[in-house]
Formats: structure tokens, C-alpha cells, sequence
């Protein structure tokens, strides 16, 4: 009877039998195929019995009845039979399930699908699916980024990146910030069947992104209580099976026999799935992917380390961004916030941010000012942490030190002490009474702000003129003196063709080890992207309710009649951007207040 089943299943379910046959095969396994079976069968042979002779000869028959029950062919009654009742017999703390997503939850998923989920890439392979969590985390299964087995202890992990369904790729600093391996027994593909022998071992991984990209794109929030699991429950995948983006996968969930720290699911999943999040129809984030075993296939609930998760979420501070200030459109300046909020950290190798325009001539001095105003507006914020302190050249030389020790407060002599080796101005090179006048000004500014538990940050603005070769020296001095201040942080806007004695990080990712120094922005293109990050932070902020199509919409809106390059808006196009974004925002205010757009 069963073989007669199977051939039948054969002939009038062919997909649905190489889907099972890919099912129950392990991305390390030869996996065999019905035309691999064809091509082998002598002369005269039965089909279905020489199917049956394959999977029983490799063990596979059970999970291939299994596959193929849960895409709904039966061919035994008995497993079926005995499935049907695992799922009846619901352990305590289950609900029945809901094959039905409400249409706002699914349509929060398929936005959260285009947004959040990521390919996890270790030494340029992709290795896995994730998700962002955080404003700089993304939840992963610790298998997919682990450099060896659980217990390994010298093991290194690799250099792992993730990469956004936009194509954006973002580097992972090296400190994870979760590591809970999965049990020795998972590693080799052997699953324990009871809780206890899963304690502290959870298969999870928080990777700490080297940006804050859940601050552009968003983040999965992380269930207020621990989810209740609903059995046969619809739930949906976010996941990259083999790498390739195919969309979401549906699924339902069940409970696995004796366990509680693992549930189990049918979703069709593959390598590159491990690690991919569940959500069930709340919608909440349910779980990740885990692997299969023996026609069943594992999740890992986020119950098993919700409190864990929650700390590493509350840890991850981010960036303040402003998209508008004095009724002015800020778009694609979040390069600035990012680095502002690293460098206001006590522990950074960030001791500043050189401001760069993309088009000098263009540009002109047109932004620079801005940035002023943007970093009195974040530091402002926090008034008991922070003080500004804002430098210039006036039209005529300027003597800098002296300067900046009469905004600070300091007596203006300290930034003409003689050092006690003797060296001064008139006494050395002017590059090293240059050196030995900041050293000694920095010193004293550091001592201030120490006493007054803040940070000081010089702001240095850009000069309507060449600076006179003084002025250089002793801009170049003090910037490499300050560096070394951990009381002190220094913004320099413009002065493009000034030379930084000290480290330049094109991204905060290169900002990692070492001796400290500045991060560079460059500003003056956008993408769409950012036109669609303004929008939605405006969206979100007036409370208009829009959906992530709505926000697409009105970016391309807001960028028709301009032309890019490479993905990229000129200098000269922002003016009219800016307007464009500026009608959209006041159009959702109007709309959010009751009005007409």
C-alpha cells in the first residue's frame, strides 16, 4: 500500500516530492533527486519500489513521509496518524493556533522583510539570515558566525558583515554583543530531548553593528513578555535560503516532543536560513531558525534569553537624529550624528569629526554653518555633559590659542606659558613653540574640564579666507594635541586642504583600536534612501501613519525631475530636494491634523 501511494505521489505530485526529497537532506548530504533515481533504475525496475529500497537504505523514509504530510500528501496513515496527535496533545503553555495573520500585521511584516532582515556574511560567505533588534544590532543564530565548536575556547571568529535587502553591507565590530553557543550535541547534529541539557546554551548571537543602521532603516521590537506559543499557529520566516532573496516563508508552528527551549516548525528553509525570525500574527518577534531534525524543523524562542536580549537592547544607545531644525530639512547628514554620538562616549577612540564638503566650489560655505547649529542642537540636550566652545578667523590673523583659552574661560596667558624646558615662541621652529603653546593649552583645557565633569567641545569654524601660515601651525598643533585629551573633543568644519596630524576614520568602523582620532563626513549628495529616512522620521514624529510604500512613494516624488548619479544627487540639486521633502512633511501634517493634503 505504500509503495503504491508513493508512486502515485510521484506521478501526480512531482514538485511536491523533490521539495520533500530537498527537505529531508542536509546542506552536507548528496541529496538524491527523482531523475537521479530514474537514471539509476535497471532495466524493468519499479519506480516505487526502488524509491522506497533508496530512503530506507539511508534512513529517510519517516522524514520523507513526514515532508511530504506537511505539504499535504498522505501516504501513511500511521505516521500521519501519530503526527496529528503530537499536535492535539498540546504541552502546558500552548494555545491553539490561528492559520490567519491580521492584514496590518502582515503588511508590518512585508515592510519590516524590505527593511530589517539581513544576509549574515562571515569571511565573505554568506553563512546565514538575521535581523536588525536594535539601532546597531542584529539577532543571528551563534552557529551561523561561530568560528568553531561550543567549547572551543581558542577559537577566533571570523570577519563577519551583514548585508540589507537595499545592498548596503555594514561591517560588525569584533565584540559580539551576545554569544550564547548552541549544545555540543546541536553542533554535530545530534539534538538532546530533554530542557536540561540545553541550560545557558541558547544557539544565539547579537552582532553590534559598526553603524547605527535600526536608527535609518528601524528595528524588531522585542516582545514586552514572553510570547505564548500557538500551536499550528501561522508564523512567518524572514530568511535568505541559500543566500537568495525568495521572499517570506510561511509556516506553521508546533510543539517538539519533551521541549519547551526549542519549538518546532514546517517552513521550507535551507542554508542560509539559520538564523532568519519568526513572527507570528501580533506581530511579535517569535524566534529564529535553528535547523532540522528527523522531518522536523527548530526554532529557538526568544523566552529561552528575553532578558538578556532586552539588556543588550536598552545598552544600545542611539545616535540622536534630527531631520528638521528651524524649520529646515536636515537629509543625509547621519554620518555627522553618528560620529557626534560616538565621540560624546567616555570610552571612544573618536576624539573628533572633520566636516568635509563633496563639491567645495559648489558648496561654497553653504551647510558649514549648519553644522554649527547641529552641534549646539545635540549637545544641547544634555547641557550638564556637554559645554561648546566655538572658534573662527576673523579677517585678520588670528592667534588661536589665545582665542580659544578666552572662550574657554581660561586666562589667555596659559596659551603663551613658556614650558618649563624652556621652549617658546622665539626660543624654537614656529612648528615647535607651536607644539609645546598647545600642549600646554589643551593641558589646561582638559584640567577644566575635568573639574566641571563635562566634555568640552571646540567647534572650529571654516575661515572666509587662506589661513596664514601661523594660523596653520598652531590649528595643526592643537589638533594634535587634543586627541589625546580625554576631556576634549574638537569639530572642524571645511578647511578642506588642511592636513590632520593625527588618524582620519572614513567610518566608524575603522574607529575600532589603536590611537584615537577623527571621523570624517562628507557632505553634499544624497540618495534616496536618505530622502526616505527624512520622511519617515518626520512621518513617525507627526504620527501620519503612513505604510513603507506610501514613504517609497513620496521619495520618488520628492526626487522626480532630478537625475542621479550612481545612485547620487548633486550638490546643486539639494535646494529643490530640500522643498520637495519640506511639502511632503507639511502635506502629513495638514493630513494628520484633520486637513486636506
Amino acid at each position: 500500500m505504500l509503495r503504491e501511494k508513493i508512486i502515485e505521489a510521484i506521478e501526480q505530485h512531482p514538485e511536491a516530492v523533490s521539495r520533500a526529497l530537498r527537505f529531508i537532506y542536509d546542506v552536507d548530504e548528496p541529496a538524491i533527486s527523482l531523475d537521479g533515481i530514474r537514471a539509476e533504475m535497471s532495466p524493468g525496475e519499479n519506480l516505487g519500489d526502488f524509491f522506497l529500497y533508496i530512503l530506507e537504505q539511508e534512513n529517510k523514509l519517516n522524514a520523507f513521509i513526514l515532508a511530504l504530510e506537511a505539504r499535504g500528501i498522505v501516504v501513511d496513515e500511521g505516521v500521519a496518524d501519530a503526527v496529528d496527535q503530537l499536535r492535539r496533545d498540546m504541552p502546558a503553555g500552548w494555545v491553539a493556533g490561528s492559520a490567519n495573520f491580521p492584514e496590518a500585521a502582515a503588511q508590518s511584516i512585508i515592510g519590516w522583510n524590505r527593511r530589517l532582515r539581513c544576509r549574515v556574511i562571515v569571511d565573505g560567505q554568506v553563512k546565514g539570515s538575521g535581523c536588525l533588534i536594535g539601532p546597531s544590532l542584529v539577532l543571528t543564530a551563534w552557529h551561523v558566525v561561530a568560528p568553531g565548536p561550543p567549547d572551543d575556547a581558542e577559537a577566533r571568529f571570523g570577519r563577519i558583515e551583514v548585508q540589507f535587502p537595499s545592498g548596503r553591507k555594514e561591517a560588525v565590530m569584533p565584540d559580539l554583543a551576545l554569544i550564547s553557543p548552541c549544545t555540543g550535541g546541536e553542533y554535530q547534529s545530534q539534538f538532546p530531548a530533554r530542557d536540561l541539557d540545553y541550560e545557558n546554551r541558547h544557539d544565539l548571537a547579537v552582532l553590534k553593528l559598526a553603524r547605527p543602521e535600526g536608527v535609518r532603516l528601524g528595528y524588531l521590537p522585542l516582545p514586552q513578555d514572553p510570547v505564548v506559543p500557538a500551536n499550528q499557529g501561522a508564523i512567518l520566516l524572514m530568511h535568505y535560503p541559500q543566500g537568495e532573496d525568495v521572499g517570506i516563508g510561511f509556516a506553521r508552528l508546533s510543539p517538539l516532543p519533551g521541549l519547551s527551549v526549542r519549538w518546532g516548525h514546517d517552513a521550507d528553509t535551507s542554508a542560509g536560513s539559520s538564523g532568519g525570525p519568526f513572527l507570528d500574527p501580533a506581530p511579535s518577534l517569535l524566534g529564529v531558525h535553528q535547523a532540522k531534525e528527523r522531518g522536523w524543523r527548530r526554532l529557538v524562542p526568544v523566552n529561552v534569553a528575553l532578558d538578556q536580549l532586552r539588556t543588550c537592547v536598552d545598552r544600545d544607545v542611539a545616535p540622536e537624529i534630527v531631520w528638521s531644525l528651524d524649520g529646515e530639512i536636515v537629509v543625509g547628514r547621519d554620518r555627522f550624528f553618528e560620529a557626534a554620538a560616538a565621540a560624546a562616549s567616555a570610552d571612544t577612540r573618536v576624539r573628533g569629526i572633520r566636516v568635509k564638503r563633496q563639491d567645495v566650489d559648489r558648496q561654497g560655505p553653504t551647510g558649514l554653518g549648519f553644522t554649527a547649529r547641529l552641534l549646539e542642537h545635540l549637545l544641547a540636550r544634555r547641557p550638564g555633559f556637554h559645554r561648546l566652545i566655538e572658534v573662527g578667523f576673523a579677517a585678520s590673523e588670528t592667534d588661536l590659542p589665545a582665542q580659544i583659552a578666552w572662550h574657554a574661560g581660561l586666562d589667555p596667558q596659559v596659551a603663551t606659558i613658556r614650558p618649563a624646558s624652556g621652549v617658546g615662541p622665539g626660543e624654537a621652529t614656529p612648528a615647535a613653540s607651536a607644539r609645546e603653546v598647545a600642549q600646554v593649552l589643551c593641558s589646561a583645557l582638559d584640567e577644566a574640564a575635568g573639574q566641571a565633569r563635562k566634555l568640552f567641545w571646540i567647534y572650529v569654524a571654516n575661515p572666509d579666507r587662506s589661513l596664514a601660515p601661523r594660523e596653520r601651525l598652531d590649528l595643526e598643533a592643537f589638533l594634535a594635541a587634543v586627541i589625546f585629551r580625554p576631556n576634549l573633543r574638537v569639530v572642524v568644519a571645511g578647511l578642506e586642504t588642511l592636513v590632520t596630524p593625527a588618524t582620519e576614520f572614513s567610518s566608524l568602523a575603522l574607529a575600532r583600536e589603536g590611537v584615537p582620532g577623527f571621523v570624517v563626513e562628507v557632505f553634499g549628495q544624497v540618495d534616496i534612501l536618505d530622502v526616505e529616512n527624512v520622511l519617515r522620521w518626520a512621518g513617525d514624529e507627526i504620527k501620519a501613519g503612513h505604510s513603507d510604500d506610501q514613504t517609497a512613494l513620496m521619495a520618488r516624488q520628492a526626487l522626480a525631475g532630478f537625475r542621479p548619479h550612481n545612485g547620487r544627487y548633486a550638490t546643486g540639486d539639494l535646494p529643490g530636494i530640500t522643498r520637495a521633502i519640506k511639502k511632503h512633511v507639511e502635506d502629513m501634517r495638514r493630513v494628520a491634523q484633520g486637513g486636506q493634503p
